[in-house]
Parts: structure tokens; C-alpha cells; sequence
């Protein structure tokens, strides 16, 4: 079974960047030695626009992801409490250790 942590929409649009750019690149490739028009300009604002609006994106998503891990370890330290209230400090470090190298090796 595989987890999936976010929808294809939450990916970066690497391919359309990609074009953009490369369109980019051809037009100041042309444009060597000429002067810069206002499409070129033009073009080079879309680009950065996508760009920072695909960031934005990644950044939402990572964002949302890191506030469900969160509550994730919350729920699980609450239930893990009262286990730990039961038994001495030296076994409650040991069970913290143990579920910490858990955890480690699910990630």
C-alpha cells in the first residue's frame, strides 16, 4: 500500500515553467546585441509570476503537510501519556526511545 501525501495539483508544474523559460531563452538568444523589447519583458514577468505562484504552492502543501504530522504526533503522544504516567522514569525512557527509533524508521 503506498501513502499518498498530496493531489498531482499540488505539484509543481515543472513542464510549464520549463516552456516558459526555454521561450525565454530562444528570444534573448535572438535578440543578442539588440535591444530589449517590451515583450521580452513581458515574457520574462509571466514567467516569474508562474514561478512564484508554483512556489506558493509547494510552500501550501508542505505547509499542510507539516500541520497534519503535527497533529498526528499530538494525538499520539495523548494517548501514549497515560502509559507513561504508570510506569517509573526509567522505563518511561526506555519506551520513549523505543517508539523515537520507531518513528525514525518509518521515516
Amino acid at each position: 500500500a503506498s501513502l499518498k501525501l498530496c493531489e498531482p495539483s499540488e505539484w509543481l508544474n515543472y513542464k510549464q515553467l520549463k516552456k516558459q523559460l526555454h521561450a525565454l531563452d530562444v528570444r534573448n538568444t535572438q535578440q543578442i546585441g539588440k535591444k530589449r523589447n517590451l515583450q521580452d519583458v513581458e515574457g520574462e514577468k509571466i514567467f516569474f509570476k508562474s514561478l512564484l505562484s508554483e512556489l506558493k504552492k509547494v510552500d501550501r502543501t508542505f505547509l499542510r503537510l507539516e500541520k497534519n504530522i503535527i497533529e498526528q504526533f499530538l494525538k499520539f503522544v495523548h494517548k501514549f501519556r497515560p502509559i507513561l504516567k504508570e510506569v517509573s522514569r526509567d522505563r518511561n525512557l526506555e519506551i520513549v526511545s523505543t517508539v523515537m527509533k520507531h518513528c525514525a524508521a518509518i521515516h
